[in-house]
Parts: structure tokens; C-alpha cells; sequence
């Protein structure tokens, strides 16, 4: 009896332990999207990770954040900052990415297009061919899109000021 409990709960070990692995290799951290949707719409998984969605990334910006004087924060550093005193995550663009957002823009953009095309060669009235025309978003994409474009930028420049900082820093140390 004893022998049939150990085994069960290694076997439940394991397989809590494989389905964290799998989430590791095939979500990313940051926004959670399945590596499947990035092969089939953008430019592969690891791309995503390394590149739009690095995690190093995000935790050497919200270190810089945590080591700056508040009062020289900038604008984004100042509204992470806030967010994370309490305890808010909203700044991570959950089921989010940047390139997701392009491919679905110009995929509608297209579709307008020739909604607009086709309102035209049919010699329908100006109004429904203007209406055709305009995506139903609009500007709040484009909002949202360079909202995540800026945190990513900043969070870049940050991690290589950080990879700057403690390159001087081991430097100096190694030194002594």
C-alpha cells in the first residue's frame, strides 16, 4: 500500500514536472501565445522569444527600474514603477505580440482594400465606400501597437545598459 502511494505521487511529480517543461519549451513567458501561432503567422517561435519577447529583457528593465531614483524616472519607467508597487502585471502584453498585431493589421488593411475596390468599381455611393474603407479599429490598434513597441524598445536599451553596467562592473572587480 505504502509502495502503490510513492509510486502514485512520483508519477504525479512527473507529469507536473513534464507539463511545466512543455509550457517552457512551447509558451512564451512573457505573453503566453503557443509557439504554434508564431510558425504558422510570424517568423517562428524562437524568433519571438529572442527578439520581441525576451524575458532577460523584461527582468533587466524592471531591475533597472527597481535600482533608478524615482525622480529620475521616465515616463514608462514611472508607469511600470507605479504598476509594480502594486503588484500589477499590466504592463506585460498578455495574449499579446507586436508582430501578431502587424500580420492581423495588414491582413484587415488588404480586406479594406478590396472592400474598397469593389465599392468602387460597383459605383456605390461615397459614403458606404468610405465606410468599407476604414478599419474597424483603427487607431486603437495602432495605439496599442506602438504602446508594446515602446516597452520593447525600452526594455532593449535597458538590458543593454545593464549588459554595460556589469560588464564594467566584473571588470572592476577582476581588477581589485
Amino acid at each position: 500500500l505504502i509502495f502503490g502511494i510513492i509510486l502514485d505521487t512520483f508519477g504525479e511529480l512527473r507529469a507536473e514536472r513534464d507539463a511545466m517543461l512543455s509550457d517552457q519549451e512551447n509558451r512564451c513567458f512573457i505573453c503566453h501565445l503557443d509557439r504554434s501561432i508564431f510558425e504558422r503567422a510570424a517568423n517562428g517561435f524562437e524568433e519571438h522569444i529572442k527578439h520581441e519577447h525576451n524575458m532577460w529583457a523584461y527582468v533587466a528593465f524592471l531591475t533597472h527600474v527597481h535600482l533608478t531614483i524615482s525622480t529620475e524616472y521616465t515616463g514608462l519607467e514611472q508607469y511600470v514603477s507605479e504598476l509594480v508597487e502594486r503588484r500589477d502585471i499590466g504592463f506585460f502584453p498578455a495574449e499579446r505580440a507586436f508582430v501578431l498585431e502587424q500580420v492581423h493589421a495588414s491582413a484587415h488593411e488588404e480586406r479594406a482594400d478590396e472592400d474598397h475596390q469593389s465599392n468602387n468599381n460597383s459605383q456605390q455611393n461615397e459614403s458606404m465606400s468610405n465606410t468599407a474603407a476604414t478599419p474597424s479599429l483603427g487607431s486603437t490598434t495602432d495605439v496599442a501597437a506602438m504602446t508594446s513597441t515602446a516597452l520593447v524598445e525600452e526594455v532593449q536599451r535597458m538590458a543593454k545598459r545593464l549588459d554595460a553596467i556589469s560588464h564594467h562592473l566584473q571588470t572592476h572587480m577582476t581588477s581589485r
